[in-house]
This record gives C-alpha cells, sequence and structure tokens, in this order.
C-alpha cells in the first residue's frame, strides 16, 4: 500500500466501541477507544467551516516556488486598550463593545506611525507582512459613543487613502508580498475586521472557489466568484472572556490565499480558541490529496494569555504546518512574545535537532519612530515541505496502527539541504 492509499483509508470515519470484557474496561480496552476517538474527532470528520480558496485568475500551481526562502515580517507594535489608554471600549447597540481611540487628535499620529513599520517592514523584502490585531488605523470617538453618517464617510475616506498610500508603497518597492494590516472594530457593522492584500498592490479581480465538501465525496456545492483586492476578515470567535463583544458571522468561512510561495490563512486572535476553526484548519491539512496543504497560518493578535499562544503550537503539530502568532507590547512581560512554531516545534527546539537547524531563523530590528518591533523570519521552503510531508506520514501511520510501503525518515534522518 502506498502513502496516498494509506491516506485515503486513514480518512475514513471509523466506528469506535468502548469494549466491556469480562465485567470491567480493561486500560487497554479504553486506551485504544481514546485513540479512535482522537483520530474521528480530528482527522475524520467533515470540514467544520466553509473554505474560500482565493486564487489570481492566472495561478497556477507550478508557479509556487519550490526553493529558496520564505520571509515573513511580524510587526509588534506598541499600544494598550484600557481606560486612559491608546484605545477605550465603549458600549454599542446590541450589546456590542467595540474598540476606538481614546484621543481623536492621536487619528493622524497612529496611521504616520502604522506607514512608518510599513515601509521599514517592506524594505526587508518580505513575502509576508503581518501586523498585529487592532493595528489597523482605528474609527475616532464619537460623542454619543455611536456613529452617524458624517463620521462613517471621514472614517471610510480616510481607511481609502491610507490602503491607497499602501499600495503605493508596495508599488514603489515592487513588492508582491502578503500584507495583512491588522483589524479595527467596525462601527456600522460590529465585526473586528481584518484587511489583506494577498497579492502586494494588485487589484485585479481574483477567483473565489468555496468548498463545503466532505473528504469522500467529490466537490459538490462548489461555486467560484469574483472578488477585488483588499480583502476583509470577519473575526468568527470575539474574546469575550477578555471583555470583546463583536458581532459573529451568520455563516463563518475559513480564507485560503494561494501564493508563489505557498498557501496563507489567517486566524484572528481568539479565532484559534475556537474548536470549529482549528478542526477546519486540521481537517483541511489530513495527509490526503483531496486538499491542497495551508502552509503557513498568521494568528495577528492582541493577547495576554499563554493559552493561546500553547493552542497555537498545538496547531502547528495537528495540522503538519507553520503557525505564526503576531502579538501586540513586545517587552512587555504580561503579552506573550510574536513566535513561530512549526509541526508544533519553536525555533529553539528545531535548533536542537541536527537535520533542523536553521530551517527557520529569527532576527529583530526596531522602529525607532513608533517603538515598534519587527520580528524577521526565514523558513527553508523546501526543508519545511519535507519536515511536513515526513511529520503527515508519520501521523497517518500511527493512526492507521500499520506501516505504508513508503516510511518516512525520522527528523534526524531528513536531508541537509
Amino acid at each position: 500500500m502506498d502513502f496516498k492509499e494509506d491516506a485515503q483509508s486513514f480518512a475514513r470515519y471509523r466506528d469506535n466501541v468502548l469494549r466491556v470484557e469480562n465485567g470491567a474496561i480493561s486500560n487497554k480496552a479504553r486506551q485504544e477507544y481514546e485513540e479512535r476517538l482522537r483520530d474521528n474527532f480530528i482527522g475524520r470528520t467533515g470540514l467544520t467551516l466553509s473554505v474560500r480558496r482565493f486564487k489570481q485568475r492566472d495561478f497556477k500551481p507550478e508557479q509556487e516556488r519550490r526553493k529558496g526562502k520564505t520571509r515573513i515580517v511580524c510587526v509588534s507594535a506598541p499600544f494598550e486598550v484600557g481606560e486612559g489608554k491608546d484605545l477605550l471600549q465603549r458600549s454599542f447597540r446590541d450589546g456590542c463593545k467595540l474598540v476606538q481611540l481614546t484621543d481623536p487628535k492621536q487619528a493622524s499620529a497612529w496611521l504616520e506611525r502604522r506607514e512608518q513599520e510599513l515601509v521599514e517592514a517592506l524594505g526587508l523584502t518580505p513575502d509576508v507582512v503581518c501586523f498585529g490585531e487592532l493595528a489597523y488605523p482605528p474609527p475616532p470617538p464619537s460623542e454619543d459613543n455611536g456613529w452617524d453618517v458624517d463620521l462613517i464617510r471621514e472614517y471610510g475616506a480616510r481607511r481609502i487613502d491610507f490602503e491607497d498610500q499602501v499600495r503605493r508603497y508596495l508599488r514603489r518597492r515592487n513588492s508582491n508580498a502578503f500584507v495583512f494590516l491588522g483589524t479595527f472594530h467596525c462601527l456600522m457593522t460590529l465585526y473586528n475586521v481584518g484587511v489583506a492584500f494577498p497579492w502586494g498592490p494588485s487589484t485585479d479581480g481574483v477567483k473565489v472557489e468555496v468548498a463545503d465538501e466532505w473528504l469522500d465525496a467529490k466537490e459538490k456545492g462548489e461555486e467560484i466568484v469574483q472578488q477585488t483586492p483588499p480583502v476583509t476578515l470577519r473575526k468568527r470567535f470575539p474574546a469575550r472572556r477578555a471583555g470583546e463583544v463583536t458581532r459573529t458571522p451568520p455563516q463563518p468561512t475559513f480564507d485560503v490565499f494561494f501564493t508563489e510561495f505557498g498557501r496563507v490563512g489567517v486566524l484572528i486572535c481568539s479565532d484559534i480558541v475556537d474548536l470549529n476553526q482549528f478542526l477546519t484548519v486540521a481537517r483541511w491539512n489530513t495527509p490526503t490529496d483531496k486538499y491542497a496543504n495551508i502552509d503557513y497560518i498568521l494568528v495577528p493578535s492582541y493577547n495576554d494569555s499563554k493559552k493561546l499562544v500553547s493552542m497555537c503550537q498545538e496547531l502547528s503539530y495537528i495540522a503538519a504546518t507553520t503557525v505564526i502568532v503576531t502579538n501586540a507590547n513586545p517587552g512587555n512581560a504580561d503579552f506573550p512574545e510574536t513566535q513561530l512554531f512549526c509541526c508544533g516545534l519553536g525555533i529553539p527546539d528545531l535548533a536542537q535537532l541536527s537535520a533542523l537547524k536553521s530551517m527557520v531563523t529569527v532576527h529583530q530590528q526596531t522602529v525607532s519612530f513608533s517603538g515598534a518591533v519587527l520580528n524577521i523570519f526565514d523558513i527553508d521552503i523546501k526543508r519545511a515541505r519535507n519536515f511536513r510531508d515526513s511529520e503527515q506520514r508519520k501521523s497517518a501511520r500511527r493512526r492507521n496502527g500499520r506501516k505504508t510501503a513508503r516510511p518516512s525518515a525520522n527528523i534526524e534522518q531528513l536531508p541537509k539541504v
């Protein structure tokens, strides 16, 4: 049996029964039941969310870069939410609590800081630039804690100017980088909205394929629509325990962007804590040839929880992918640092394995104008994919309880390239 056939057998849901023998449940029976339960739960159920695949019209799979390095620049900006701080939470209709600028006079300064950070990030010739949650220029406060037509028009015009300026910076650098500009709380829709330029300054309409099929079925119900960048993403799982109360999309989807350096997905902060989204990514990256695996998951966040970072590491392991969490407030002990995980391992762990040493490197650069820290991750594309494929094959073997005809190498046996 080859790997493809073995992976397909792994993908089928298997009946699971907790066996009772001689009037008792043995430890072995519990272990077998729990293992199959985990496999069914993570790998053999259908997609929880619909997945939208964004591709440029002329994109072909062979265009993906197979060699070289991917450079990801994460912008960790210093700002805080709270009374008397940079951003202030206010109550709105329907019980929503949204974040706005505390002082409207700081609107221009906020724009200038983000633009300077972007300019310095683009100067590093990145493939990805990722700002954190709430970093996108926020709406100004209103006197009645609500919004009116003039306020929305004013903010809308400022958004258009900012995004036009972003395009100009990208054109100046001749950059096709995937740029995630952060998120903001929209006063009109009550969503936490992220803004992305997936293919540099391009404004060409892109093809969006919507997939909601089960693994063992043909692509039922797939539809193709057109969308023009920038692309907006809505946070699907607000951090309610942390006081964030925004609307949730009625039909949540997970978005995957096809680029020349790989496939990119975005989970906005506490989205990763949502089991539906967590399992959708794990399911999509199941070791089969049904889906094109997601290579990078960006997690822009404003987060003071170690649990969220731990779940980023767990997702990178279960989905055999690279997860990068971009957090705010670098150097603040209350905020976990910006980090990268590849197949469950952080950079210090990767460095301890001879075959994976230097597969991912990181260095930092400070933006003097704003105090933000640029975390620059360089990832060897070929070695990272070899590592991922190796981990997927071993995962399939473990879950099937038998060896494939094409065994995978141990980590230490991976080729050094």
